[in-house]
């Protein structure tokens, strides 16, 4: 569609061209609003089944700070609970910081495979499986405990 000159059109045609790009605009608002309606509604399902699992799920940036966690973590972890940006190596053994750090860093380890990890607080060995995370700004990974 070629774009029209407005200086060659009747004071008519000009509005009638107004009317039709206006409800253009309005169609798209509503469209738009819609949209953000259904990811509100998806956002608020994904939350409510996020914090109910009873799975421990940790949210981690590149860094192993903690971002975000469910309810079964903030039981299993106190600690985590008590801040935000919480460091996670702060509750795991050496070798365990060790192996997070590298899996972290190099974004081709980050598959859904087992991991184990032994954490400092409850002296337990815990499998886990770290999940790479489509890209966002802050959330990187998520850290799955397995039941005990």
């Amino acid at each position: 569609m070629s774009e029209l000159d407005p200086t060659r059109l009747t004071p008519d045609e000009l509005r009638n061209e107004w009317s039709i790009r206006e409800e253009e605009l309005r169609l798209q608002n509503e469209q738009l609003r819609e949209t953000e309606r259904k990811i509100s509604e998806i956002a608020e399902r994904f939350e409510v089944v996020f914090q109910h699992i009873p799975l421990p799920i940790i949210l981690l940036d590149r860094r192993a700070f903690v971002q975000d966690a469910n309810t079964a973590a903030y039981k299993a972890f106190p600690a985590i609970a008590a801040m935000k940006n919480y460091f996670l190596p702060r509750l795991i053994t050496d070798a365990s910081k060790a192996e997070l750090m590298s899996l972290l860093e190099d974004e081709s380890r980050l598959d859904p495979t087992q991991h184990t990890i032994e954490f400092n607080s409850t002296h337990k060995t815990h499998r886990c499986t770290l999940l790479k995370l489509p890209n966002d700004s802050q959330v990187h990974a998520a850290l799955v405990l397995d039941p005990l």
